[in-house]
């Protein structure tokens, strides 16, 4: 098996399902004596839980920023290393150029563009130009609508695998209180780590104009962005209004899906969302605008809502909230969830494509070579 270098694109306040992910595929390569490398970005130095994982003994870099010298980097590392996969998550345009300077020095080094997300609205010229530059072996992407996006956009179906992101369902078994939240009323909870393409706006207008009364709280999960989505919601409503509560980033994600009584994603854009996953094996009733990455999860009951329709999102949500939701739907969600994004279903089928890749076998067809777990 080659030994890899994972760059990533990642400063999280915590590591979430991402970096379990990559965990996992670190600790399954060992058990066959292969290095992984794990290169973060230079922002992500102090972060308490990278710095635990070094303790721990992962081997770990971080970028410098400069096409340059992280080209350097590379380079050295894969001399050093004798590395023979290089594997990018979230890469920026100077991260890609500096793989493919690094690979130009190191011709015998493969490439894997793992696409979380849609390609960026582009030119015809510019993504042309971009396939050119960053010349991948394989893109992988996390669904079958990505997949499908980037194969329209002009990407090589012989290039394209799809590998369904997964879920580390453990972290969810056990939770801690969150503190209190406005008693009375239902309880919906989103992630507005993007205003825009969270859809954080679409569902503040959905309960400030339809929901006149305030029968709903919602809690916006943010990171980061925590004082700028304040600031918005200021200049909306002159003030943070009561039915809205900011919740700050925890890495113990169960105790926030414990306070609610549903989940909504009424997201612009997702290549395959952690969190509706997360949410259904909670037990949570789902709510979710009708994109192609989320509407390609296939999860049982789950209510959609045209996207950036705020009264389709606050129907959908009485729907959600009415009585009568019987335990079955939410067991059968949960059960649906389980079987086809598991965490050990994703580390064997990238395994798999580092091995394809180290042999040098066959031409790759159009996914799903890779498919979701069963």
């Amino acid at each position: 098996m080659a030994n890899t270098i994972q760059i990533m694109n990642y400063a999280a306040p915590y590591p979430g399902n991402f970096m379990r992910s990559v965990r996992a595929l670190e600790s399954e390569l060992g058990k066959s004596g292969a290095s992984c490398l794990l290169l973060f970005p230079k922002g992500a130095q102090r972060l308490e839980w990278i710095e635990r994982l070094q303790r721990e003994g992962s081997k770990i870099f971080f970028g410098a920023g400069s096409i340059l010298q992280d080209a350097r980097l590379l380079a050295s590392l894969i001399s050093r290393y004798r590395i023979g996969i290089l594997h990018s998550h979230f890469a920026s345009a100077k991260m890609h150029l500096a793989i493919r300077l690094a690979r130009l020095a190191c011709p015998q080094v493969a490439s894997v563009v793992h696409m979380h997300n849609h390609e960026r609205a582009r030119s015809s010229l510019k993504n042309a130009f971009k396939r050119t530059i960053v010349d991948a072996d394989l893109y992988v992407g996390v669904s079958e609508h990505v997949c499908t996006d980037l194969i329209a956009k002009g990407y090589s179906p012989q290039k394209c695998l799809l590998v369904p992101n997964a879920v580390d369902f453990s972290r969810l078994d056990s939770s801690r209180p969150a503190g209190a939240v406005r008693s009375g009323g239902k309880k919906v909870l989103m992630f507005g780590f993007d205003f825009e393409r969270k859809g954080v706006d679409i569902a503040l207008e959905a309960l400030s104009r339809y929901d006149p009364h305030h029968e709903m709280t919602l809690m916006i999960v943010l990171a980061a962005n925590f004082e700028e989505v304040k600031a918005r919601i200021e200049k909306l409503f002159q003030r943070v209004p009561e039915w809205v509560r900011l919740l700050p980033p925890n890495e113990d994600i169960a105790s926030y899906y414990r306070m609610a009584d549903v989940f909504i994603s009424p997201s612009r854009e997702e290549g395959l969302p952690y969190a509706l996953i997360e949410a259904a094996y909670c037990g949570l009733r789902l709510v979710a605008s009708d994109i192609g990455g989320q509407a390609a999860l296939g999860i049982p009951n789950l209510i959609y809502f045209r996207s950036q329709d705020p009264r389709g999102l606050y129907e959908a949500l009485q729907a959600a909230t009415a009585e009568g939701q019987d335990a079955r739907s939410i067991e059968e969600a949960r059960d649906y969830v389980v079987s086809r994004f598991r965490l050990e279903k994703w580390v064997h089928d990238i395994v798999g494509i580092y091995a394809r890749l180290s042999s040098g076998g066959g031409a790759w067809r159009r996914a799903p070579v890779v498919s979701s777990a069963r």
